[in-house]
């Protein structure tokens, strides 16, 4: 078994959760970097466009490592892909809400509110990924 495989065979040993997360990490790591570029180049006052930004640029790359990766989907990719936008969408409008209530009642700083937003959302987001975008009809 080359290193390719065994790393594979181990990926897939580990929960989905665990695997969610772990994708997730990253996605995270990219999404807050583009988040304080966009909010850096277009300034404070856009912060709802960054946020935009931060979800929709990476949202296709991360819908098939979750697929693929994650929940190991085997469903119709056309149909589950229209779920998970659903899903994306709600997530997002979720991070923005969230966004505008720290910035409005606990810190004016953008990437600090966003920075919380994101993880609450992240924790939360597993559950309507699995149970909407990537729940199997038996």
């Amino acid at each position: 078994m080359n290193i390719i495989e065994k790393f594979i065979e181990d990926w897939f040993a580990l929960p989905a959760k665990t695997r969610y997360y772990l994708v997730n990490f990253v996605n995270f790591i990219v999404s807050i970097t583009i988040y304080a570029l966009m909010v850096t180049f277009l300034g404070y006052k856009h912060f709802r466009l960054c946020v935009f930004l931060q979800w929709f640029i990476p949202s296709f790359a991360v819908y098939l490592i979750q697929r693929y990766f994650v929940f190991k989907s085997k469903g119709d990719i056309v149909y589950e892909y229209l779920k998970y936008c659903g899903t994306w969408f709600f997530c997002f409008i979720l991070n923005v809400a969230i966004l505008e209530f720290f910035i409005m009642f606990v810190t004016s700083n953008v990437y600090s509110a966003q920075l919380f937003a994101y993880i609450i959302v992240l924790i939360l987001s597993y559950y309507a990924y699995k149970y909407l975008a990537f729940l199997q009809n038996k």
